[in-house]
């Protein structure tokens, strides 16, 4: 193995308890996610294989083999290969079933630890200076998300969208957003709430940028490895946990932050989010919105 990285305490892992140690802080391709998916599920069987064969077994190109190894710190797949069989000798679980969670299993652990955390954001959210009050006041209130940010700008725009009168939502990061984003502005805007999770869109980070030159104040909702944007101060920043153990992100932790969000909006102003949501529930009543299974 290369210096760079800490080596585990082996001898109390299981060889995919390492691999997860490895991988921990390393910002995998959704490729390279996805075979350590199954070096993590099987790793008493494909320890075994050669470069070729692992890349055969998942459907991906050798290279891709290789950079995962290098992506764990390892001079190449066959010193992976190596020390993973060195593991499952040492701790004798070639030919007996592997101990701890599967793959599957410390996914959703991790998440759940991840949730857990999200409680500690509420101290941003609430007060007189927290970011709820001041996406109250903000009207219009502009929320922005695009790629893989989009579902959750969305996602939250719907729902406070039910507790507050004029909500906009940015989903794109061309020519025609910066118009909206200006025109929000001179009719009042002074929020804008940015979702920009990873992989960081470049069309994003300068979206941002254009905001905080139009007077915005940036209420920034990322991941925690996110870098500092140039020329970007933002007036409030949620750096929340995000899952990497699965080809793609996942991001409970953030839909959970963003629905107490909302909540502490109904708190910052309640008589504006009862009306408002008594409403909306009357009009879906009267016109059948929702089905009730009848």
């Amino acid at each position: 193995m290369t210096a760079s990285r800490p080596v585990a305490p082996t001898q109390s892992l299981t060889p995919g308890e390492e691999l997860r140690y490895l991988a921990s802080g390393t910002k995998l391709s959704p490729t390279s996610r996805r075979i350590l998916a199954l070096l993590l599920e099987n790793p008493h069987q494909l320890a075994w294989l050669s470069a070729r064969e692992l890349a055969e077994r998942v459907g991906v190109s050798q290279p891709s083999v290789s950079r995962l190894a290098a992506s764990l710190g390892f001079d190449g797949y066959g010193a992976l290969r190596d020390h993973l069989r060195n593991l499952l000798v040492d701790d004798a679980q070639f030919h007996s079933a592997p101990r701890g969670l599967t793959h599957a299993q410390a996914v959703v652990s991790e998440e759940a630890s991840h949730v857990a955390e999200a409680a500690r954001t509420s101290d941003v959210l609430v007060g007189a200076d927290g970011l709820a009050a001041a996406l109250v006041a903000s009207k219009p209130l502009v929320v922005a998300g695009v790629r893989a940010s989009a579902y959750l700008g969305e996602y939250f725009a719907y729902l406070a969208g039910k507790v507050h009168p004029h909500v906009l939502s940015v989903a794109e990061a061309d020519s025609k957003a910066l118009d909206a984003l200006l025109g929000a502005r001179a009719a009042g805007a002074d929020v804008l709430l940015a979702l920009c999770m990873p992989r960081y869109p470049s069309e994003m980070i300068r979206m941002i940028q254009a905001a905080v030159g139009f007077g915005y104040r940036i209420a920034l909702v990322c991941d925690r490895a996110m870098p500092p944007i140039p020329g970007v101060q933002p007036a409030w920043s949620l750096a929340l946990p995000v899952g990497s153990g699965l080809t793609f992100d996942v991001h409970p932790a953030v839909l959970v932050t963003l629905g107490l969000l909302v909540d502490a909006m109904c708190e910052a102003d309640p008589l504006t989010a009862e009306s408002r949501m008594e409403m909306l529930d009357e009009s879906a009543e009267a016109s059948g919105t929702y089905w009730s299974g009848v």
